[in-house]
């Protein structure tokens, strides 16, 4: 990778940690631990959406995480936000 490529990576990478967070602070009573594992996590733009989230692998339902190859997609990122505050309660 060059120097240019790695900085749009982490520019991406940084925008999707602001927006999961985004999604934390605004919704992050919505996101709901799954009886079978993983997270339930409210869609940023659609207000009748949710997501089923895996830390475990990592990914997500959404449309950004089936086709992402990197990174994780906003979503992972907001449940794995409500997790660590699951364990600090």
């Amino acid at each position: 990778m060059t120097e240019t490529t790695i900085g749009r990576v982490a520019d991406d990478v940084k925008g999707r940690v602001l927006r999961g967070l985004a999604l934390y602070r605004a919704r992050g009573e919505e996101i709901v631990a799954r009886p079978a594992g993983g997270y339930s996590v409210p869609s940023a733009t659609r207000e009748d959406r949710t997501y089923r989230v895996c830390l475990v692998s990592g990914r997500c339902g959404c449309e950004d995480s089936l086709r992402r190859t990197r990174g994780a997609c906003l979503h992972v990122y907001a449940a794995t936000l409500a997790e660590a505050k699951g364990r600090k309660a």
